[in-house]
C-alpha cells in the first residue's frame, strides 16, 4: 500500500468517527425520524439504503439500513469529499441508478450480481478501467464512474456500519472504560473483534 492511500484511509477513519458523532447527536431513533439527505436527493438516499441492505442485509443482527449506514454515506460525501470528488460521485451514482431502474426493476441485489459476479478476464478489465481515466463521452467512461462509485459506496457503507452505535456496542466487543493492558494473552481468549 502506498503512503497516500494509507493517509487517505486514516483520514477517512478519523472523519468517520467525527461525522458519526455529529450524525447521531441529539437525534431521535432512526425508526421514528423522517430522514432528509444532506447531499443526495431523496431518491438517491433510498437507492443508497437499498444498496447498503444488499451489501449488509439484516440477519440476527441489524442490516445496513437499520443502523443508518446510508445516512453516514450521505453525510460523509457532503462534508468530507471535495467538489471534484462530489461531482465524480454524482456521475457514478447516476450511472448506477440508471442501470438499477431501467434493467433491474429496482433490485439492488441483482445490481450487485450483475456488476460483481464476473469472469476473471472481465474482472481484470474492470480493474484496468478503474485505474485509468477514459476519454470523455466514451462508453468506458460510464463504466469507469459506475464501478468507482460502487466500490467507494461499499467502502463507505462498511465504514458507517461498523462505526455505528448498535454494531459497536451490541455486536462487537465493547468496553466503554478500557481496563488494563496485557500483551501476552493467547489469541483464543481475545474473543470478538473490539469496537473503538
Amino acid at each position: 500500500m502506498d503512503r497516500r492511500k494509507a493517509i487517505q484511509i486514516m483520514g477517512y477513519s478519523v472523519a468517520s468517527a467525527t461525522l458519526l458523532g455529529w450524525g447521531t447527536a441529539c437525534r431521535e431513533s432512526a425508526a421514528t425520524e423522517v430522514w432528509r439527505p444532506d447531499f443526495h436527493t431523496e431518491a438517491e438516499g433510498d437507492f443508497l439504503a437499498q444498496l447498503g441492505e444488499a451489501f449488509l442485509p439484516a440477519t440476527d443482527i441489524p442490516g445496513a439500513r437499520a443502523v443508518g449506514a446510508h445516512r453516514f454515506v450521505d453525510r460523509f460525501v457532503d462534508q468530507v469529499f471535495d467538489s471534484s470528488a462530489q461531482r465524480e460521485w454524482r456521475v457514478g451514482l447516476h450511472r448506477l441508478q440508471e442501470n438499477w431502474r431501467e434493467n433491474l426493476q429496482h433490485d439492488a441485489v441483482a445490481l450487485l450480481r450483475q456488476m460483481l459476479d464476473l469472469p476473471e478476464d472481465e474482472q481484470r478489465e474492470i480493474k484496468q478501467l478503474m485505474e485509468q481515466t477514459p476519454p470523455p463521452g466514451s462508453s468506458a467512461e460510464d463504466r469507469h464512474y459506475a464501478y468507482r462509485t460502487l466500490f467507494k459506496c461499499k467502502e463507505l457503507i462498511m465504514l458507517g456500519y461498523f462505526a455505528s452505535k448498535p454494531i459497536g456496542e451490541d455486536v462487537l466487543a465493547f468496553l466503554p472504560t478500557p481496563g488494563g493492558y496485557d500483551p501476552c494473552i493467547p489469541y483464543e481468549e481475545v474473543g470478538k473483534a473490539w469496537s473503538l
